[in-house]
């Protein structure tokens, strides 16, 4: 009805603007439905996918647009930089605006750079600008051909949203894609969501490094010796702790804030960042036998793969 090019631009800029509001989220109140219009605003990105597909010739169809997942393996990999960089060293207000920064750019970028989807145009009559648009395009790749008009071949058969569920040979491929994508929606996004807390460990810095009647000051020389020694290695890193120049109060000053900056937890962002890196090499097997195999055999292979492997994270 609006055609695809407004729809994923809006839908870039609420999960920009909502990403940036995030930031500024001071309570749950705040955060849930911050959180709640960005998962909202990226179910209208996928248009893009359709502008893409429309765009491709038929027999790189299939390679081509599963390559457009490298761009999800590319948004995780910069969102764990992003992490193992911004997260523990300037909080989660300044990580937040930066993993927001993209999808504001290509908001930006899309704005300017992508035009119309040519079969939308023509399907609503306007078969001039559909042209246009392919005219556009023809001249950037350096083609010679011009078109100044554009037609719809014949509809074979018209088909609406309640013949998947009325017609007995759409309905069932519809169920099985349904089960299909609940799977693996809830595959892909659990163990997603699930690989932060599978490395990560709960700090005790804090904890370690409590000293006996700090709040009082009445601390002897053994106790602060006894105290401080089991948190010189969580503090090692830290100039003057091991040279023994830090005052009590500063000495539990440090290890608290040590404790909290990265909110008492410790990430092992390498192992993290290897695990989504895999990713890119399953999709290239897809991308290399989707034109070899099909399209079903390469879903089913991988997909038993992912599930083989899915069992040893029990």
């Amino acid at each position: 009805k609006y055609g695809r090019r407004p729809i994923m631009l809006i839908s870039a800029m609420v999960v920009s603007i909502f990403g940036f509001l995030t930031a500024a989220c001071n309570s749950a109140g705040q955060l849930i439905p911050c959180r709640l219009m960005v998962g909202f605003g990226c179910s209208g990105c996928v248009v893009a996918f359709d502008v893409f597909a429309e765009l491709l010739p038929t027999d790189y169809r299939g390679p081509l647009t599963m390559s457009t997942f490298y761009w999800f393996t590319l948004g995780a990999l910069y969102s764990n930089v992003c992490a193992k960089f911004l997260l523990c060293s300037m909080g989660w207000r300044t990580f937040t605006i930066v993993c927001a920064l993209p999808t504001f750019v290509a908001a930006a970028a899309g704005f300017f750079l992508v035009p119309e989807s040519a079969h939308w145009l023509v399907a609503e009559g306007r078969k001039k600008e559909a042209a246009e648009v392919l005219n556009g395009i023809a001249k950037r790749n350096g083609s010679p051909m011009r078109y100044s008009s554009l037609t719809m071949p014949e509809v074979l058969e018209e088909v609406g949203t309640m013949d998947l569920c009325t017609r007995s040979k759409l309905r069932r491929p519809l169920i099985f894609m349904m089960f299909t994508w609940v799977g693996w929606g809830l595959a892909y996004y659990g163990i997603a969501l699930l690989l932060p807390h599978l490395f990560s460990e709960h700090k005790e810095l804090a904890k370690e490094t409590q000293l006996p009647n700090m709040t009082t000051g009445a601390t002897s020389v053994s106790q602060f010796i006894n105290a401080t020694a089991g948190a010189t290695s969580a503090l090692s890193g830290i100039p003057n702790v091991t040279a023994g120049v830090l005052s009590l109060s500063e000495v539990v000053e440090t290890a608290t804030s040590v404790s909290q900056k990265c909110y008492g937890l410790s990430f092992n962002f390498k192992d993290i960042i290897i695990s989504n890196a895999g990713q890119a090499c399953g999709l290239t097997v897809g991308v290399i036998l989707v034109n070899r195999i099909g399209r079903k055999k390469t879903q089913a292979f991988l997909y038993f793969v992912a599930a083989v492997f899915a069992i040893g994270l029990g």
